[in-house]
């Protein structure tokens, strides 16, 4: 029963995901075959990630994601690097399941996460996505700058050995 849960809750998420850029009308549409995006929040994400990465075929893409601050969970801060881990909401303190975690809500620990798999359903173009790439993150973090789209973007094409679109590295996305 978890298993089907999860999987109808998939297919609204490659609905929305597909709706949106106009692509797909259902979930059983072939553009929304086989990828999954997967966000965890305040419930541990790379747990959660890989959970779902374990759960789908190798043909599946999983990909982690990522939100820039203000999120929707309150208090959430997500920084580029664990060393940015500086203030209130950059650290999860327990995943999904009350286990203590104290890590840093990273863009580098949850693609990281990704890169370093060894999940035998492991897919080569697994990855990461935002959210919402026209929310810009505004504040700090201790002396770091929070996440934003353009530092989200070049951690995680460094991360993730992808391109890094210089694009995202111009004023509006910083």
């Amino acid at each position: 029963m978890e298993r089907h849960r999860d999987e109808q809750l998939v297919g609204h998420r490659h609905l929305v995901q597909r709706a949106a850029v106009g692509q797909a009308t259902t979930s059983a549409d072939a553009a929304c075959a086989n990828k999954l995006s997967y966000w965890g929040g305040s419930a541990g994400g790379v747990v959660g990630w890989t959970q779902h990465r374990n759960l789908f075929p190798s043909k599946t893409i999983v990909s982690i994601g990522l939100e820039t601050s203000p999120e929707g969970w309150t208090g959430a801060n997500l920084i580029v690097n664990d060393a940015d881990a500086q203030c209130d909401g950059s650290r999860i303190l327990q995943d999904q399941y009350g286990a203590t975690l104290n890590a840093p809500y990273s863009v580098a620990r949850y693609t990281g996460a990704v890169a370093a798999s060894t999940s035998p359903n492991r897919n080569a173009r697994d990855g990461a996505m935002l959210w919402n790439i026209l929310k810009a993150a505004t504040g700090n973090c201790g002396t770091a700058a929070l996440a934003s789209p353009g530092t989200i973007g070049k951690k995680a094409a460094q991360t993730l050995g992808v391109v890094d679109d210089p694009l995202l590295q111009q004023a509006e996305w910083k």
